[in-house]
């Protein structure tokens, strides 16, 4: 089997009862359809271990990317709750060229993470200037905000 992103292969065993069949015919193609499962059992098998190398060989590559410290104050709005609310974050975020891989958007490694209400943006500002003195060769980036200058 071919992968593909986001693809799901499931194994569901059901065994109908068999002893109260005397149709040579049918349990004949009870032990077929046996057969052809067990063989979709080892091609999910195989899929597996296929699933298991790639992941390891990315894991590899993970080891040896590099990282960049990313400090980010956000303003953000909830429009169900009508509030706002500040986000400070402090992120390791991997040195690549790329912002997707296959469509999906690049995970970061979350290190620290602290969130106001709409009303305490002094202290999500506090805590920006907190972080940028407590990692200062770390980048800063504000989205939606210009609290800190």
């Amino acid at each position: 089997m071919s992968y593909r992103v986001g693809y799901r292969n499931s194994i569901h065993i059901d065994f109908p009862a068999f002893e109260h069949v005397f149709d040579l015919e049918k349990l004949k193609s009870e032990v077929d359809w046996a057969n052809k499962y067990k063989q979709r059992c080892y091609e999910a098998i195989k899929d597996i271990d296929d699933y298991i190398k790639r992941v390891t060989d990315h894991a590899m590559k993970v080891v040896n990317t590099e990282f960049e410290r990313v400090i980010e104050l956000r303003r953000r709005e909830s429009y169900y709750e009508k509030k706002v609310y500040y986000d400070v974050f402090v992120n390791d975020v991997p040195k690549i060229d790329k912002e997707q891989i296959k469509g999906r958007k690049i995970t970061t490694v979350e290190v620290e993470r602290y969130n106001y209400k709409g009303t305490e943006r002094h202290l999500a500002k506090r805590k920006a200037i907190e972080l940028i003195n407590k990692y200062p060769n770390a980048k800063f980036i504000q989205k939606g905000c210009e609290l800190v200058k």
